[in-house]
């Protein structure tokens, strides 16, 4: 009996428990990322392809094909009430398809979503019959701005074998740790896929992608008990003594510190000339006397005070409707061809509200690039090492 767990964490254990396969399925994931490079296997029961759409003549097209060798791992193991209860619902509202795309999205830092199936392999139709019944090609939702929140997302080239640095753990977690995974790599895959249409929600999303946040969704009214008693201060301190359910011992400040990545790769000047730019962005002569200079990075050796205030901004959303700051919500400056860090500027202004550089630390692009590493970086380090199933991370 395979234990009760995300769909492809169990089909990929019946997999390796030796259950026999009954059938293949294949569904399409869409992306406007370019995934390039062979067919990659080696991942228990699934298998990917490269479609060749990059012919095709729009942003989002089906380029990768995922196909299954479907097995039935058994019934989930029958649970009392009480233990129900005590160990929360395991429930991610993925099929196996979504869950694969989510941790590709995770892994790869791409947009990608599956349509679902679109072909049936079984014995006597080997070749397959096309499966078209349940299939929704995604759209992305309409950018609000003409520059992108996320820059560089769309378009991407990214090497599809490379999913083989982590995907070969996701079987190596346990039940727990591979619902708190998907569960995050769920919120940061929808961070990514709303983010140009609304950035607030693509905030909400990716501050949810953490081990205090996971235990407010598995522990709802414990939670609110616990946020009415001590603030959320207190909530991640209680979710720090529940990390064999939630998969981390962190809360949501002391989890991003310890596993977060090193700094974006190609990082802006540290300082600029406020005064340089003009409202569309675009650099502008300015005079030596009024020159003022600005930080354009996020402070990556002291970051604590800057996801205090994100969670803030996060929790004056959620309970008081109070919106995030202009600036976090818009597309970041660039300098010399680099996005900015963080918003330009000591302070800013809408209307009769103005926030200090203080309530606008970051920009949202960072702070995904801050999530995603933290994510992969403890899935990293909650797989043995020296499994010999299972590749050297950079192999």
């Amino acid at each position: 009996m395979i234990d009760d767990g995300p769909q492809a964490w169990r089909l990929w254990r019946a997999a390796t428990a030796g259950v026999p396969s009954t059938e293949g399925r294949e569904f399409l994931l869409y992306t406007d990322a370019h995934p390039i490079g062979d067919t990659v296997d080696g991942l228990g029961p699934f298998q990917m392809f490269p479609t060749m759409a990059d012919l095709m003549k729009t942003a989002l097209a089906p380029r990768i094909a995922l196909r299954v060798h479907w097995r039935d791992p058994g019934e989930a193991p029958e649970r009392s009430k009480t233990t129900i209860k005590k160990e929360g619902s395991r429930w991610i509202a993925l099929n196996a398809d979504d869950e694969i795309a989510s941790l590709l999205s995770l892994i790869l830092g791409v947009r990608i979503r599956s349509g679902g199936r679109v072909r049936t392999f079984t014995d006597d139709e080997p070749t397959g019959r096309p499966a078209y019944a349940e299939h929704a090609m995604p759209a992305l939702p309409v950018p609000a701005w003409n520059a992108p929140i996320l820059p560089g997302l769309e378009d991407m080239r990214v090497p599809l074998p490379y999913v083989k640095r982590l995907l070969p753990r996701y079987p190596q977690l346990k039940a727990q740790e591979a619902v708190t995974l998907v569960r995050a790599a769920r919120h940061y895959a929808t961070a990514l896929w709303v983010a140009d249409n609304d950035p607030e929600q693509a905030w909400l999303q990716l501050v949810s992608a953490n081990p205090a946040e996971l235990f407010a969704e598995t522990y709802p009214d414990a939670a609110e008990l616990v946020r009415g008693s001590g603030g959320d201060e207190l909530l991640a301190k209680v979710a720090k003594h529940f990390k064999g359910l939630i998969g981390a011992s962190r809360g949501f400040l002391d989890f991003v510190e310890k596993y977060k990545p090193e700094p974006p790769s190609e990082r802006p000047p540290t300082a600029v000339n406020r005064n340089l730019w003009d409202d569309s962005g675009a650099l502008t002569p300015s005079s030596p006397e009024t020159v003022t200079p600005v930080e354009t990075r996020a402070d990556w050796d002291n970051l604590r005070p800057t996801l205090k205030t994100i969670y803030r901004h996060r929790s004056a959303l959620l309970h008081s409707g109070t919106p995030f700051p202009a600036d976090l919500c818009l597309p970041p400056n660039r300098i010399d061809g680099i996005a900015a860090e963080r918003p330009l500027g000591r302070q800013s202004s809408v209307g009769t509200t103005t926030w200090t550089a203080a309530d606008t630390p970051i920009h949202l692009h960072t702070f995904a690039h801050l999530t995603r590493g933290a994510l992969l970086n403890w899935w990293t380090a909650s797989t043995p090492a020296d499994d010999p199933c299972i590749p050297a991370v950079g192999a």
